[in-house]
């Protein structure tokens, strides 16, 4: 074993260095599992300081319990057998869902461990999230028992709670499963047009397709990306924008599944842009792919496009937290919109919503996004909006349009209940 795995081993500091043995051991074993529970890699050490990573490994850990209470209250005569039961299951789930999502030649995974565990994702999480509703109503029903409520007096709690949390249960299933066939099935089409102030006449018209968040890998494969292909193709767009995380793994062990993609094309050209799951699996790496692919990688640049006597600027900034793996790739919409000429429009391709402030700053007219999934699948759809400014479709910002696509795969549960995969034909019309 190397003296560096052990660091730091100095003055007798043995906890620290099984720390730091333990950590890395895990980062190295389960690399997007370090980038959850543990920050990223810095030099040759590992740390556990960043908050938001120990925030999602404590809520996790409190959700397993949460999971194990209600499962207990399901089947109180059976709570020992439940608790066991419902710690495997979690186990595998979180396990195969999370940690071997990620697909490289040396890590092979069973499609139906990785599908099932998927599939139990959804059905977990929903079935925790009703949960929670319900034992939020619950609280309040036991505050107006105790505050007197007439009509709550004599609700009988020991009978109605398990009966509620069953409810949850098969509310979850019958979600998950219609969220299931809404998954496999594919994306839609959705078309929306853009009114710019600014927009030439000449340009009127111009349609961009959009597909984001693809997440290919152990389960969106060859089939669903021809399928994604075809329907893009169909729509005869002047631009195609992919707005960051195609893949999860290795870009030499998904090229059986990301070679249909070359079959996009476009008159004004294919552009692409890095998303944050890029950076978990090789942003470089996923960067040569795009262009052996003829896709046009847009890293803080940005393309000037002759069309119709007129011109467009295509830019694109890196995701926002790409400076955290590769120093040089910090994003930075203002440099994006460097350019000797003088556009008729400008449009930025950013993978993250939240680059909307920066983008409006810098000049742009429109902004393409995703990153969010809206969500994904109901109730989580309800709560992106909470945490999100702008979460899905199309919104403005001051001078700026932005469009957040929800996603033209799925990343996690194979789940889409609700919020369905999205391929997106923008058109550019003048606003009256």
């Amino acid at each position: 074993m190397a003296l560096d795995s052990w660091r730091p081993f100095h003055h007798g500091d043995y906890r620290g260095a099984v720390k730091n043995y333990l950590t890395g051991r895990m980062a190295r074993k389960f690399p997007l599992f370090s980038l959850y529970v543990f920050p990223y890699k810095a030099g040759d050490n590992y740390h556990l300081h960043d908050p938001m990573r120990l925030l999602f490994f404590g809520t996790i850990t409190l959700l397993v319990f949460y999971t194990i209470l209600c499962v207990s209250r399901m089947f109180p005569d059976h709570m020992l057998l439940c608790s066991i039961i419902s710690i495997a299951l979690l186990i595998f789930i979180l396990w195969m869902s999370l940690f071997r999502r990620h697909v490289s030649s040396e890590k092979p995974y069973n499609p139906v461990l990785v599908w099932s565990s998927s599939i139990g994702l959804g059905l977990w999480s929903s079935f925790i999230l009703f949960c929670i509703i319900i034992d939020s109503v619950n609280f309040l029903l036991l505050i107006a028992q105790i505050l007197g409520v007439d009509r709550l007096a004599e609700l009988d709690r020991e009978y109605w709670m398990p009966e509620t949390i069953r409810i949850a249960f098969i509310a979850a299933l019958i979600t998950s499963f219609i969220g299931w066939l809404q998954a496999v099935k594919g994306p839609i089409v959705r078309k929306i047009s853009v009114p710019l102030a600014s927009l030439p006449k000449e340009l009127a018209g111009v349609t961009i397709a959009q597909i984001s968040d693809l997440h290919i890998g152990a389960i969106i494969q060859k089939n669903y990306i021809e399928k994604v292909v075809s329907k893009v193709m169909a729509l005869t767009p002047d631009i195609i924008a992919i707005t960051g995380d195609m893949a999860d793994g290795k870009p030499e062990a998904l090229r059986v599944y990301t070679r249909p993609l070359a079959a996009l094309t476009a008159p004004l050209g294919v552009y692409y842009i890095t998303g944050n799951h890029e950076y978990y699996s090789g942003a470089l790496d996923w960067i040569a792919e795009a262009q052996r692919l003829g896709f046009t990688p847009l890293l803080n640049e940005n393309r000037i496009l002759d069309y119709r006597q007129k011109k467009i600027m295509v830019a694109g900034v890196t995701d926002l937290m790409a400076h955290r793996f590769i120093a040089s790739h910090a994003s930075d919409p203002h440099k994006a919109a460097l350019s000797d000429k003088k556009p008729d429009i400008r449009i930025l391709l950013a993978h993250q919503p939240e680059s909307y402030g920066a983008a409006q700053e810098a000049g742009f007219d429109l902004q393409l996004s995703g990153h969010t999934h809206a969500g994904q699948y109901f109730p989580f759809s309800l709560l992106v909006n909470l945490v999100k400014r702008y979460a899905r479709g199309l919104h403005r910002y001051k001078t700026l349009w932005i469009y957040v696509n929800p996603g033209t795969g799925f990343w996690g549960a194979a789940n889409r209940f609700g919020i369905p995969a999205e391929i997106t034909l923008l058109t550019l019309t003048a606003d009256k």
